[in-house]
This record gives C-alpha cells, structure tokens and sequence, in this order.
C-alpha cells in the first residue's frame, strides 16, 4: 500500500477559474464535479512542472465532463510520479533526460478508498530537470481514450456512493436541519447528482423542505435586502428577495408593506435601474409556496455560495 500525503496546492484556487468561474456557474450545480489535487510527496518537484500537472489533472475532469463547481469536496483527481530513470545525455551541449512513471487517481476521500486509477509512461528532454519534466507531462492528452475510460469508471462509482448511501444521505441532512444548519443541509442535498435519478428526486424534495425553514429563520435579511435594493431602485432585487419571504414568517407583513410602496411609486412613474420593471412585485398569498424551480435556484445559490475547501490528508491509495 503506497502512503501518500495530499493536499490542495495553493495554485489551484488560481488556476482553476476557468473551470469553476469563481464558483459562479449554477448550471454545473447537480452534476458531478472532481476537486484537482496535488500530492505533498511532489513538493520537491520544480513549481512550473507541479502547475502544468495541475492544470493537467483540471483539463482531465473538464474535458471529460466532470469539471465545474464540486459541491461535494470528497471526490479528488491526483496524480503521482513515480521518476523511473534520469539520465545525462553525450550530446553537447548535454541534456537530462527523464523517463517518468504518473499514477492517476480519483479518490473518495470520506470513505478512504480508491475508485480509479490509471498509469502512463512519460518521456521528456530538457536543458534542465525542470525542463524535462515539463516536456513529459506536456505529452499527457487529457481527451485520451484511457482517460475517458478513467473517469467513466470514477463516476460509475461515484453514482453508485450516492445510490447505495442515498438514505443515509437524506439522515444526515435532516440533522443538520433540526440544528440550524440549513446551508450545510442544502449543501449536502444539491451535491447529489441528477445522474442518480431516484435519490436526486429525493434531495430536491427534502431541499425545498430545508430552503423553507431557512428562508424562514432568516427573514430579516431578505427583507432589508429588498428594503437596501429598493433604495437603489434595484426592482430586480428587491423583487428576488420579497419573494422569498414564506407567508406565516415574522417579515411577512413587512415584506407586503414594502411590495404595496414600491408597486405604488412604480405605478407613480418612478425611474428604476436596469432595462425593464417586469411589472408589481407580488407577494405570496398566506400559505402560498414558491414554485419548486425557484426554490431550487435559491437552493443552488446557496449551495455554491457555502463550497467547502479542504485540506487533504490521505494515508491510502491502493
């Protein structure tokens, strides 16, 4: 058993925007995702060769559909290099030569195993170490058919954690509602992929449940929300957030008096920002829910607005 020490390198927050968009693309929200992650045992490894291996291990995910915001920090892409030979070469002027063994991994990292893996030889040539190592991980092609393979069987095994876990899932959310912890609660029911039919159509139901609650403890800060918007003449805004406010919530009435003042200045005439007014904001009527999409939109803002960066420490990769 090989034991290796992982952890985030500080270069992939940098990096990895073009993937994640500043965890901005609610539409990557119930897929599933894979952190990139390099292994401490590469710290020795010259820093333009360990970012191009980063970038490479991203490029992997992406290309093969499992790239964007990973709600769920327990699924990892890794690599490891294994330096087989390194030699001086005669010519002049001489030039190290490298032959390189890289191990791929996409871990589980809650339940300590392994769920794919998948190795290559690399060559590379160079003026210095540096230099051959980056001639040899350029070679790796993240569209390789034996990459599309690797990462097909980590997300068959993947889907198959959530179905197999999917009770067990739904428990702990629950718990976490009953505590006040409603955005991990969300956070841990839209990391569950649609991909896995039956136990997403459970997350969604139990997210509009938890989104209920929260949207109800927290009230307030929709309302002033609404009510710093409107200042503004931000209708979008202050629209988005009245709208949330469930009937039968302490803000309730609040949030009517303020939707009655602005549909009145808007039917006075008054400038707003932006193009449009979309017409008077209407307030749910006592014991009228929000539509299930709007509720999982909030949902998924939520969610990508509370993503979790961790730290890795892995003793096991078989």
């Amino acid at each position: 058993m090989k034991k290796i020490l992982l952890i985030i390198a500080v270069v992939l927050f940098a990096n990895f925007s073009f993937a994640q968009n500043d965890l901005g693309k609610l539409d990557d929200v119930g897929k599933i995702s894979l952190t990139p992650v390099l292994p401490a045992s590469l710290a020795n490894m010259p820093t333009e060769a360990a970012n191009m291996l980063l970038n490479k291990l991203m490029q992997i995910a992406v290309k093969n559909g499992l790239g964007g915001v990973a709600l769920d920090p327990n699924f990892i892409i890794t690599a490891t290099i294994d330096v087989e030979s390194k030699d001086v070469t005669s010519t002049a002027p001489p030039m190290i030569a490298m032959k390189l063994n890289i191990n791929f991994y996409i871990v589980d990292y809650a339940n300590k195993t392994t769920l794919a893996e998948f190795s290559r030889t690399a060559k590379g040539v160079g003026e210095t170490e540096e230099k051959a190592y980056i001639q040899a991980i350029k070679g790796i092609d993240p569209k390789a058919s034996a990459f599309k393979k690797f990462v097909a069987t980590g997300k068959e095994k993947i889907v198959e954690y959530y179905n197999t876990n999917c009770d067990i899932l739904m428990k702990k959310a629950e718990t976490l509602s009953n505590t006040g912890k409603y955005e991990e609660s969300i956070g841990l029911l839209m990391a569950v992929p649609d991909v896995c039919l039956e136990c997403y159509a459970k997350a969604m139901d139990a997210v509009v449940v938890v989104h209920k609650k929260m949207v109800s403890s927290n009230c307030n800060q929709y309302l002033e929300a609404a009510k710093t918007a409107w200042l503004n003449y931000d209708l979008e805004t202050a629209r988005r957030n009245l709208v949330l406010i469930e009937s039968g919530s302490q803000c309730y009435d609040s949030g009517v008096e303020l939707s009655t003042k602005i549909n009145a200045e808007l039917a006075n005439g008054v400038e707003i920002a932006g193009e449009g007014n979309g017409g008077a904001i209407e307030m749910r009527v006592p014991g009228e829910q929000a539509p299930k999409d709007v509720v999982v939109t909030s949902a998924k803002a939520v969610a990508v607005k509370n993503v979790k960066q961790e730290e890795y420490t892995v003793d096991f990769i078989k």
